[in-house]
């Protein structure tokens, strides 16, 4: 009977450490979606069309958003099992605000000066539902991360973890029924705190936490060749309730298809830079944005748009690699500080982000 225990135990700790490489070199490839559409995009606003930048349509940041969401789905409906309540929002925040903040600060450091640079909300930079969109182009993307968060802590905090799965499909029901009766609701990215969470960018992040349970069981490969490919190739880009219908149930299958696939282990040097690209990724997402703005705007005009527009691609990975490092390290701190807190602190400070994150919701709502 002991060995049979010890055996699970060691199971279920070397579960926990398992770590998804493939997962983060899949979030390396959806930030450079990500920083390929606005690469193109603000090349032809600041500098000039570009044949080959032109390629970088808005469908790649759709997919480049997508995909993040779904790998967010998909580890968030592990994680709600595994921390308690506090300890599950508290890792969410210092994940997600810390860096936010210190690349806020930057980009408007070094834009100051600059002819064009994007208005300050000091609103918007909280990142809850209701307010206009930050200073770094992104924020209405991590607007739909934090309520995510939110939503999952309430399941926790009420011990309801464990029918996450129900909880996913009725939203999927509650989205669906939205996009049918309520489309007019499907058309802002940055929506009230009333209606976020009936949004249809919220598939990816719905059906993503179904992946924990199902990919004990399926084989996701089979099902993203099939169903996913298809999905992706007769979608009707210019109807924005099939593609994000289309599109975040095609990644939540890839994402479910990349984690079950031997990992990378990054013994070569390609691998391990994928990897590093996969953990600096949040770097890439934040900063991005500030690198186009600064270059474009440094050569707008340039006779030349694809060689800046090169250039810019090559000044992202380089700003990636040195806020990245930087971000992962401060995460890692950050995250031990949780840890080590005792139960009360834990629950005082989630307390007041919960609280702060309400309140300020509600603001906006009734203001």
């Amino acid at each position: 009977m002991d060995q049979v225990l010890w055996e699970r135990t060691s199971k279920a700790q070397q579960a926990a450490k398992q770590k998804y490489n493939n997962i983060q070199v899949l979030r390396a490839v959806a930030a450079g979606f990500v920083a390929l559409y606005h690469s193109q995009h603000y090349l032809q606003v600041f500098v000039g069309p570009s044949i080959a930048a032109d390629a970088f349509d808005g469908q790649w940041g759709f997919y480049g958003v997508a995909i993040f969401f779904a790998i967010s789905g998909f580890l968030m409906g592990d994680l709600i099992h595994r921390n308690d309540a506090w300890t599950f929002i508290l890792h969410r925040a210092v994940r997600i605000y810390p860096p936010y903040y210190m690349a806020a600060t930057l980009s408007i450091t070094l834009l100051c000066f600059m002819p064009w640079r994007p208005e300050i909300d000091m609103l918007g930079m909280t990142l809850v539902p209701g307010f206009a969109p930050g200073t770094l182009g992104i924020e209405w993307t991590l607007v739909f991360e934090t309520a995510f968060y939110v939503v999952l802590f309430a399941l926790s905090w009420a011990e309801l973890a464990k029918w996450v799965e129900w909880f996913a499909g009725a939203w999927l029901a509650a989205v669906l029924a939205t996009t049918v009766f309520a489309p007019a609701w499907q058309e802002s990215i940055n929506p009230p705190l009333t209606t976020v969470l009936l949004s249809s960018m919220n598939i990816a992040f719905a059906a993503g936490l179904f992946l924990p349970r199902l990919m004990k069981t399926v084989a996701f490969w089979p099902l993203t060749l099939l169903i996913g490919l298809p999905l992706v190739v007769v979608t009707i880009h210019d109807n924005q309730a099939t593609l994000r219908w289309a599109g975040g149930l095609a990644c939540v299958l890839l994402v479910g298809a990349v984690a079950q696939l031997p990992q990378i282990e990054g013994k070569n040097w390609l691998s391990h830079l994928a990897i590093k690209f996969g953990d600096w990724s949040y770097a890439t997402y934040l900063l991005h944005c500030t690198v186009l703005w600064l270059l474009f705007q440094t050569f707008a005009g340039y006779q030349h748009p694809t060689r800046i527009w090169l250039l810019s691609l090559v000044s992202v990975a380089l700003v990636t690699w040195l806020f990245g490092s930087l971000d992962v390290a401060a995460y890692r701190l950050l995250r031990r500080r949780v840890n080590s807190a005792s139960d009360a602190t834990r629950r005082a400070w989630g307390t007041a982000y919960i609280a702060a994150f309400l309140l300020i919701c509600l603001a906006g709502t009734l203001f």
